[in-house]
């Protein structure tokens, strides 16, 4: 019983200095790319911006700080492309390299994008005006004209632009 014990401690020595003698070229195989979303205007981090990696179709997002990761990639060309509601898209061309990790950074143009404070208007029996706003949450200015689903429905004003304050719309 005691040589089986010394032949198992014997085999598992064997085995540990097998791949502890590896190269370190050999064990790592894949790299990371990794970096960070920040808006252009304000050099701010971007949170929860949409990443995909292509051609391994994979995808996540920028944390409360603006940084992503992408890990254990094989060796090769990629394209990673971003999102954010309220941002122009971009996309970028990266290489990545065994046991390295390639920093790519992405800063994003706000554009314009409506915020409404209500989407359904509910008049009931009684009511024959309700007002909502509507508002600017990316870029630059934003236009809009309101069109009425009847004739009888006005809206006041029915067109206009909004840039960081908003406009009151009477709808009656």
């Amino acid at each position: 019983m005691d040589n089986r014990k010394y032949i198992i401690i014997v085999i598992l020595n064997v085995i540990a200095i097998f791949f502890y003698s590896c190269k370190t070229e050999e064990i790592i195989l894949h790299g990371d790319v990794s970096g960070y979303v920040t808006d252009a205007q304000s050099d701010q981090p971007l949170e929860n911006a949409d990443l995909k990696i292509n051609p391994v179709n994979d995808n996540t997002r920028t944390g409360s700080d603006g940084k992503y990761l992408f890990k254990n990639l094989m060796p090769g060309d990629y394209k990673i492309e971003v999102s954010k509601k309220a941002y122009e898209g971009d996309s970028k061309d990266v290489t990545v390299d065994p046991a390295n990790t390639a920093n790519l950074d992405f800063t994003l143009n706000p554009v314009p994008y409506p915020g409404l404070s209500d989407t359904y208007l509910d008049f009931g029996f009684d009511a024959t005006v309700k007002y909502f706003t509507i508002s600017n949450i990316g870029g630059g200015t934003m236009e809009y004209t309101l069109y009425p689903s009847q004739n009888w429905i006005s809206m006041i004003p029915d067109k206009g632009a909004v840039t960081t304050e908003a406009d009151t719309v009477k709808v009656s």
